[in-house]
């Protein structure tokens, strides 16, 4: 897994181009450009990093405006250390629809169909959810 630092959001865009990390580690909230612009901007590239948000906050509308920006999960900034390497470690693991589809030796269009069925049986809008409440369960 390949990982970069920077403690600017307006270095975070040429970090990336420069040391290409599998995954960011975004602060929600620093100086400079809000988190939010930031993952959407990271996201247009055409190899993107998968983004991970840390925050101190868990407000619903914060957590659904980085989802929609293409956030894949989120940590807490009081979280111990060792859960956010392993938070890090399972979304740079993560795979997508097309993915899924060549391990599982099926149409990606099927995996879209289950996993649509999924979010309505369970009743959540993403992936991130499902984790929550399988993290939730196992607790």
């Amino acid at each position: 897994m390949r990982a970069g630092a920077t403690s600017r959001r307006s270095r975070s865009p040429p970090v990336v181009e420069e040391q290409q990390p599998d995954v960011v580690l975004m602060d929600i909230r620093m100086p400079g450009r809000d988190g939010l612009s930031t993952t959407r901007e990271l996201l247009t590239r055409p190899t993107p990093p998968r983004v991970l948000m840390l925050t101190t906050f868990d407000s619903d509308d914060l957590v659904l405006g980085a989802l929609r920006a293409g956030v894949l999960g989120f940590v807490l900034k009081d979280t111990p250390p060792a859960r956010i390497l392993d938070a890090v470690r399972t979304v740079a693991d993560g795979l997508g629809n097309p993915e899924i589809a060549e391990r599982l030796h099926i149409g990606i269009a099927t995996v879209k169909a289950h996993t649509g069925n999924l979010f309505a049986k369970l009743t959540v809008e993403n992936r991130v959810q499902i984790a929550l409440l399988v993290r939730d369960a196992e607790e």
